[in-house]
Formats: structure tokens, sequence, C-alpha cells
């Protein structure tokens, strides 16, 4: 079974691409959690697991595993529409920094100072960016200034990924 279609029978209210971010923010961190301690924080609220999830998460965690820099390339929404840009890129960063932050990493303890800075933008970023979808109103030069912000200090936190 696809792990989507595991995903949605469950009570786990993600996507694949969501887990993908989670996952790469796991191996982002200074000092990355296992794929079992990582899985658990990843379904900590799900109580009826399906037993085939897990061969089907870890399947995930190893094809990024070897292949974390493209994995990252690929965080960010494809949408050409600003709006839609901005809610998936939004949720993808927001789970990104969530397992960054599980693993320990964050603003106050990443041993790379610039990580840290850009760790700090994103988080603007994504703050910014829920207060411009909640404003019903918010014009498109404002959605558009805030998709260049992200792909810019995306672009940036990528260079410390080398």
């Amino acid at each position: 079974m696809k792990l989507q279609e595991l995903i949605d029978k469950s009570d786990l209210t993600m996507t694949v691409d969501q887990v993908r971010a989670f996952f790469l923010g796991v191996f982002c961190a200074d000092k990355p959690l296992p794929f079992n301690q990582a899985f658990e924080e990843l379904l900590i609220e799900i109580e009826d697991l399906d037993e085939d999830m897990k061969p089907e998460l870890k399947k995930l965690w190893d094809e990024l595993q070897g292949n974390v820099k493209e994995g990252l390339r690929n965080i960010l929404s494809k949408s050409s529409d600003p709006r839609d840009f901005l809610e998936t890129s939004k949720e993808h960063i927001d789970f990104f920094l969530t397992a960054l932050t599980l693993s320990g990493t964050n603003t106050e303890t990443c041993e790379n100072e610039d990580m840290a800075e850009l760790i700090e933008e994103l988080e603007d970023n994504v703050m910014d960016i829920e207060d411009y979808l909640a404003d019903e109103g918010g014009s498109a030069e404002t959605g558009r200034e805030l998709a260049a912000s992200l792909k810019e200090t995306w672009a940036e936190f990528l260079k410390t990924k080398k």
C-alpha cells in the first residue's frame, strides 16, 4: 500500500511531503535522531497505527537519507500561484523546523552560527506567512514579497548544508 494511503487511513494529519520535510529536519539537526526516535516523535499522538506504516516510513527515511541535499532543494512548493506556494511551503518549513527542534537544534543550541540565524529567519518567515494567509484581504504584492523572502532565506539555508 502506498504511504499516502496509509497516512490517510490513520489519525496522522500530514501529507507525504510534510513527512518528508519532517525527516529532512531531523537529518539537518546537529545531532540527528535515529529513525526509531524520529518515528516516535512523528507519530506521538497516533493511537491506532497500521503495522504497514512503519516499514513504508522507513523506506522514505532511507531514500531521503541517501539524498538529503536533493530533498532540501525540493522542500519548497513548485506552485506558480503565490498564495498556494506560501500555504504549502509554510507547512513544509514548519514541519522541517519542528523536527529540527525535536532533534535538539534551535536558534540557541545550533553549533553553526550562520545556520542559527537562518533558522530564526525561517521561523520569522513562517509567522509572517501565517499572518498573511489569515488575512483574506492580503495583497498579491505582499504575497509575492513573502514568497521571495522565503525563497531567498531557504537558498541561504541550503548553502549551510554543503
